[in-house]
């Protein structure tokens, strides 16, 4: 006797993994459920905790959330340390062959122009007498 098997049987749905922000890694001896509690407090569900060799790492899906552990952390003097979001990490670029008698100031005119905003403009020279180049770090 055969048996039929369906195709909608089968479940095709895939867990999504959540993307989390950078670690925000605590000293281990601290009290774990002085941290939940706490987390628990400022942000609510959305933090993942790990343990590592480092410390407790506490990993956030928002950057929000990020910036609110961070804020409850420090006023209670919870010491932590992590690194910068991309999201606040600046950009730089280098312009290669201009000459060297533009000023910076046109070239910094002309990107505020275009809503491009720099923290600087640097000139670099070659030693071999070739054009130099600019840095720009946005």
């Amino acid at each position: 006797m055969a048996t039929e098997t369906s195709n909608t049987d089968i479940d095709t749905t895939t867990t999504r993994i959540p993307k989390y922000m950078v670690p925000i890694i605590i000293d281990k001896t601290l009290d774990y459920n002085i941290l939940i509690t706490l987390l628990n407090a400022e942000i609510g569900p959305q933090y993942k905790i790990t343990f590592a060799q480092q410390g407790i790492k506490v990993l956030t899906t928002t950057t929000h959330a990020y910036n609110t552990a961070k804020d409850a952390l420090n006023k209670q003097n919870i010491y932590f340390y992590t690194s910068t979001p991309r999201e606040e990490k600046s950009h730089s670029a280098i312009l290669k062959g201009l000459p060297g008698s533009i000023d910076t100031g046109i070239i910094n005119q002309e990107l505020t122009e275009h809503h491009i905003h720099l923290q600087y403009i640097e000139q670099f020279t070659s030693k071999t007498g070739q054009d130099p180049e600019r840095t720009i770090r946005k």
